[in-house]
């Protein structure tokens, strides 16, 4: 329900939870990306990061009225505050 409002928007080169892509999307395109930069004989570089708890560091009511702006359905909304809101507030 909520995957048709928000996919149009993610960068292509993002490939967690999404379907139709996933590691070995994301492992095919690093390969794609290798190939083109050893072909063209250029040095290439890769960052390979993770946000330790980016999730409960973000503004709770700031991310839920993002999304009653993009999401009509009442129930949808309810049950997003219900994750939003379970995570642990005293992990930053």
């Amino acid at each position: 329900m909520i995957e048709p409002v928000f996919e149009p928007t993610f960068i292509h080169d993002s490939y967690a939870c999404r379907v139709g892509k996933g590691t070995h999307a994301a492992v095919d395109r690093y390969t794609e990306f290798c190939r083109r930069v050893l072909r063209l004989g250029g040095e290439g570089y890769v960052l390979k990061c993770d946000l330790r708890k980016f999730f409960p560091s973000l503004d709770h009511e700031i991310l839920l009225d993002i999304l009653a702006r993009k999401i009509g359905c009442r129930r949808t909304l309810d049950l997003l505050r219900l994750i939003v809101e379970s995570s642990n507030p005293q992990e930053p």
